[in-house]
């Protein structure tokens, strides 16, 4: 691609291709890579028991992966400006969706996240969460009323807002995500001391409220801690077996013995059939490669000096960084499961969108830029 563009070359193109951060955007891409490749393996177990072909989730995941990079690099070349702009726009219309998905969506295992139009189905949560990084990290170092106090006031309302009607569906899973971002956003713009122990009291009365409120939060904590009489805590094993089964240099590519009895290997069990095939190595790669995006994103935050670029930079690393300790934590048996996809690996439409969206903002933030842009 060097040799295509020149430095000397004006088009949009060429000046995206020599100030965009490369290496972000190839350690995106081998992510995804490294999603279809594993998607090969761990998807015919999946569709042979609901009687589809060996590869059904696999062409409907390739079938996002070119919107997806399209969308990564379309918002990767915007000016910070555009960017936030399209940001507001997404959030909005989002935002709407959202409200209407408790009464339009389709009900899957027990939660309504899901709209679905013709063969397409979008999981809105999944495509609100980049641009409500990008919203509050605007409203938050605008400084919109004047008064510190009544922006983060605002901030936490708008916050409290979108939890609420992602509960309804509900996904206790995504408004964790939503309020930890939040509550970090906050933080680094200045919220004193005192404030971050009232909101941690707060997060912590949340927590046994919506334990003693939603009985399929309950459940799955009850089941984790062993207090459940079921104890079904039957993905865990055979995630653990999976991993067990791998050891450092795996079965092979498509010899997995565990992966048939885990219910979602595709999906969020997926770092699970991983290891069992190729290794504690391919863990090992994904891990460095999440680092890699987590530490050059946190280099930028410490030089840049906009502060909505570097709340808008914390907004949107954390939000990978809480799915990833999620996801690899719940398939280690260290938490309670969530359903939380992997980044850019885990099957799944709507989140390969999301975080692809994300990136792209990220690369734009992260792009070197003259003085006067």
């Amino acid at each position: 691609m060097s040799v295509v563009f020149s430095r000397t070359d004006k088009s949009m193109v060429s000046q995206w291709w020599w100030t965009v951060d490369r290496s972000l955007l190839a350690s995106a891409l081998a992510l995804m890579a490294i999603g279809i490749f594993l998607g090969f393996s761990a998807s015919p177990v999946v569709a042979k028991r609901i009687g589809a072909d060996p590869y059904f989730f696999v062409y409907r995941h390739l079938a996002y992966v070119l919107p997806s990079i399209l969308l990564m690099i379309f918002f990767s070349m915007l000016s910070v400006r555009a960017m936030r702009l399209m940001c507001w726009v997404g959030f909005l219309a989002a935002f709407v969706l959202l409200v209407m998905t408790p009464f339009i969506g389709k009900e899957i295992k027990g939660a309504v996240r899901w709209i679905h139009v013709s063969f397409f189905s979008l999981q809105v949560t999944e495509i609100l969460k980049p641009f409500y990084g990008i919203v509050t990290a605007w409203i938050l170092s605008k400084n919109w009323f004047q008064d510190q106090f009544r922006t983060w006031a605002f901030s936490a309302l708008l916050t409290i807002l979108i939890v609420f009607f992602i509960m309804l569906q509900p996904d206790f899973g995504m408004s964790f995500v939503i309020a930890a971002v939040w509550c970090v956003q906050i933080f680094i713009s200045g919220l004193p001391l005192i404030w971050v122990a009232v909101i941690a009291v707060g997060a912590l009365t949340s927590v046994v409220i919506i334990y003693t409120i939603f009985d399929h939060v309950a459940s799955r904590i009850d089941r984790f801690l062993g207090l459940s009489q079921q104890a079904d805590l039957y993905q865990i094993q055979q995630s653990l077996q999976c991993i067990k089964n791998g050891g450092f240099f795996g079965t092979g590519p498509g010899e997995g013995h565990f992966k048939m009895f885990l219910p979602d290997a595709h999906a969020d069990f997926i770092f699970a059939v991983a290891i069992e095939e190729f290794g504690v190595i391919i863990g090992i790669v994904i891990l460095l490669l999440f680092i890699f995006i987590f530490t050059k994103a946190f280099f930028c935050y410490l030089k840049d000096d906009s502060k909505f670029r570097q709340l808008a930079l914390v907004g949107i690393i954390m939000q990978y960084a809480i799915q990833m300790i999620v996801n690899i934590s719940s398939t280690l048996s260290l938490i309670p499961t969530k359903g939380m996809t992997l980044p850019f690996i885990s099957y799944g439409g709507s989140s390969l969108l999301g975080v692809s969206i994300g990136m792209g903002i990220l690369l734009c933030l992260t792009r070197q830029r003259r003085a006067d842009q």
